[in-house]
């Protein structure tokens, strides 16, 4: 739930953002509209210090070898970076406008003329021109032109930041399937010897005819569901490994991962709450203030194109610098003043989209805001509920187990049938799986946590024992 008086900041921020658009004032810098404090966080939480490099908090040296090869070789990101030189070139290119002009030239004329007699005359000439131009920037058009183009670049700054962000996302939250895929096949293979146990148990008593075919199909049909699932997990863990083969700039296929578990990483214990500044470094965030800058600047330099402009210049050029004779020089100097009176319309379409493409921005940065409050509202209970759920999942787990053994020991004894010892054998299998996903989940819910704060977060301070120690 959003907080009603984030609402109200925010709405608040929007109508006066909306009216000194609409004044044609020089570009803006935008405020960053954030609630005072997340919904449901607590007043409890310990002393803690924001996280740099977040993956190091899960204690995973192959996580961080595969974290440095990614931002070093992924391609994706290595295009991103291309598009921020490519922003950078065109600041560089606008800047121009705010410069004269410069011309140099060279020219050679040669004039031939015939008599009646047919004899030719004439001769060549040559000459060397310099020219200055300068259009004086009187309404702001050129400079709103230039801090468009920065915003653009900083926009695209951001974008690059977020492409990181997701990627490193992407890297961790592909290892962490990687582990949990480990974990699971791990305990199907467990679960396929213990089924096979059981089988050749149910075989020798078919045999000596105490149990009946039934039972024995019933089991065999056990065993090979398990086998088609430990099949399915080796081939989700061999797409798991290409995928982050891909993502790490290799080749499928070239890739070897050493991890075997989730328990060989830990979970950061996530404090309850957590700083609303950190919401401020979200890349989109800060992309979309960029994007509102830019916008602005549009709006400006095509309100200025309706208005007169002023330009000077200066020119002059030397004659028959080669040939014998007399050298001529000549100087211009003018100013000219010019007012578009009819261009069938083409600048005022330019302004009224300008205008459009500045509301529109708008609305992309009040979206977004909504956007990132509620990704770190509901990551935040996420969180929460995943904690307090842990413990009851560990303890299913345990009854399962013990259900499980205890069902085998009944019907070894013959004090229990072959359905219960193969519901309880069932419902084991189930609870270890549930078990590893709902781990994987914890896992990945900490990095969406992370990427909603735009790549940081606060975690717990370590507890102190009951003594006091």
């Amino acid at each position: 739930m959003i907080p009603r008086k984030a609402l109200y900041l925010a709405l608040g921020f929007c109508c006066a953002l909306s009216v000194g658009c609409a004044s044609g004032h020089a570009p803006f810098q935008a405020e960053r509209v954030v609630p005072p404090h997340w919904q449901g966080e607590t007043t409890s939480a310990a002393q803690a210090e924001a996280q740099g490099t977040w993956w190091s908090t899960f204690a995973s040296a192959e996580l961080d070898s595969l974290m440095v090869a990614a931002l070093a070789d992924n391609f994706s990101l290595e295009a991103s970076r291309e598009r921020i030189e490519q922003a950078r070139e065109r600041l560089r290119s606008s800047r121009s406008v705010l410069f004269p002009q410069l011309d140099l030239g060279y020219g050679v004329n040669r004039a031939d003329r015939w008599d009646d007699d047919g004899k030719r005359s004439g001769g060549s000439s040559d000459s060397v021109s310099a020219s200055v131009g300068y259009e004086v920037d009187l309404w702001g058009g050129q400079r709103a032109a230039v801090a468009g183009a920065r915003a653009s670049l900083a926009a695209t700054e951001f974008g690059h930041v977020a492409a990181r962000l997701l990627l490193q996302a992407e890297i961790a939250n592909a290892y962490f399937q990687w582990l949990a895929t480990q974990d699971r096949l791990r305990h199907a293979r467990e679960s396929l010897e213990a089924s096979r146990e059981v089988l050749r148990l149910i075989a020798l008593q078919h045999r000596e005819g105490s149990v009946s075919r039934l039972e024995l199909v019933q089991q065999e049909a056990a065993v090979a569901s398990q086998e088609a699932q430990i099949n399915d997990l080796a081939n989700a863990a061999v797409q798991v490994e290409y995928a982050l083969a891909v993502l790490t700039g290799q080749v499928p296929g070239t890739l070897t991962l050493a991890g075997k578990s989730l328990t060989e990483i830990r979970l950061p214990v996530i404090a309850a709450e957590q700083p609303v500044e950190l919401l401020e470094r979200r890349p989109d965030l800060r992309q979309a203030e960029a994007n509102l800058v830019a916008a602005q600047a549009s709006v400006d330099t095509a309100r200025a194109a309706l208005l007169p402009g002023l330009r000077l210049s200066a020119s002059s050029s030397f004659g028959d610098l080669i040939l014998d004779g007399p050298a001529i020089t000549a100087t211009n100097i003018a100013a000219g003043l010019s007012q578009p009176l009819f261009q069938g319309g083409r600048l005022r379409a330019a302004l009224a989209g300008a205008e459009a493409g500045q509301r529109e921005a708008l609305a992309n940065y009040y979206q977004v805001v909504l956007d990132a409050v509620k990704e770190v509202e509901n990551n935040l209970a996420d969180v929460e509920t995943q904690a307090r759920n842990s413990s009851l999942q560990e303890r299913n787990l345990e009854l399962s187990r013990e259900a499980y053994h205890l069902a085998d020991l009944r019907y070894r004894t013959g004090a229990a049938d072959f359905l219960t010892l193969l519901d309880a054998q069932r419902s084991l299998i189930a609870s270890q799986d549930s078990h590893v996903q709902f781990e994987l989940s914890r896992y990945q819910s900490a990095l969406e946590l992370y990427r909603a704060l735009g790549g940081s977060w606060w975690v717990e301070d370590e507890a102190p024992s009951p003594s006091g120690g």
